[in-house]
């Protein structure tokens, strides 16, 4: 018996050491994997029509990755006549040796009928060290067709009337029913008075400003032109705002100089915004070409340059 219960053990130990040696092996080979993500285009809606006033529309997508990647946030930006009613979530749906299959799903309500416009989902997933390769990525949304709600038949069917009795017991109660209604108002007003405002950080307003705009420009609501001055104009902001300089209407070597001066600000972000703000003006003054692509890289280098100025009790905040 005693040994049936050894030759056991040693094999349950055995399976275990084989299966974690299997796991871990796989990971450490999926490490060899350097190629970016093959995405999709846009996203999957859960039915192709159908959509009325207040519908729900589940939109998500999925994307293989290897083992040591993961998908570290997710947002949503729905496009007009849409909005958002659960945010995105990202979840392993499928694991093997060397990869997992991720599926990142959210779900927008249409509030407007006709035909809603594009929308952004924008993904980002864990760096690779040592790459150039960028960790973020946007999809598109499409289009949604809303349809009016079925009109209501005519003649509207009529309720019965009411008795003498409910007329009379309605009017006793009504007082009553007023306070009841009007004391948890008056709580839930003191209350909110009495909490203090939750003030949003600088370099998130900022980073949900730069998503907002890499949207308009996916979608084609603002042209690419328009786009890099509106960058320009968002990144001085929080330049000015970040390092208490005056709001005034310098120009960009007036700028440039200012913030040279100024010591907090990294040496390796000062290239960057240099090269960023002389090429926007050249688009701004001088009408040099520019397409979406090159907004959307100088989105991709205007975030890292938020995030990587960002206040530290900021980051402690989010």
């Amino acid at each position: 018996m005693k040994k049936f219960f050894y030759i056991l053990v040693i094999s349950i130990l055995s399976a275990a050491a084989a299966l974690a040696l299997w796991s871990i092996s796989g990971y450490l080979l999926s490490m060899k994997d350097k190629t970016a993500p093959q995405l999709p285009d846009e996203v999957t809606l859960n039915t192709a029509a159908g959509y009325q006033l207040g519908s729900n529309v589940d939109v998500q997508c999925e994307i293989k990755l290897p083992r040591y990647r993961k998908v570290l946030n997710c947002l949503l930006t729905p496009g007009e006549g849409t909005v958002v009613s659960a945010s995105p979530a990202a979840k392993v749906i499928k694991h093997s040796w060397r990869y997992n299959t991720w599926r990142i799903s959210g779900t927008v309500t249409c509030i407007r009928p006709g035909v809603s416009r594009s929308g952004v989902m924008a993904i980002e997933l864990s760096p690779l060290e040592n790459s150039q390769q960028k960790s973020a990525f946007t999809l598109a949304i499409p289009a949604i067709t809303i349809k009016e709600l079925p009109a209501v038949p005519d003649p509207v069917p009529q309720l019965a009337p009411e008795s003498a009795a409910a007329k009379k017991w309605s009017k006793k109660w009504h007082f009553l029913w007023l306070l009841l209604l009007i004391i948890p108002l008056l709580l839930w007003i003191f209350r909110k008075k009495s909490q203090p405002e939750k003030k949003i950080p600088l370099h998130k307003r900022t980073l949900d400003a730069l998503a907002l705009l890499r949207a308009d420009v996916i979608s084609k609501n603002v042209s690419a032109e328009s786009g890099i001055i509106r960058l320009t104009d968002v990144i001085r902001f929080y330049l000015e705002q970040r390092y208490s300089l005056p709001d005034s209407g310098k120009t960009t070597p007036e700028f440039l100089e200012d913030m040279e001066n100024n010591s907090t600000l990294p040496e390796s972000d000062r290239p960057f915004l240099q090269h960023f703000l002389n090429a926007a003006d050249l688009i701004k003054f001088a009408k040099a070409p520019c397409d979406a692509s090159a907004v959307n890289n100088a989105i991709d280098s205007a975030e890292k340059l938020v995030t990587n100025t960002a206040m530290p009790e900021e980051d402690k905040n989010v």
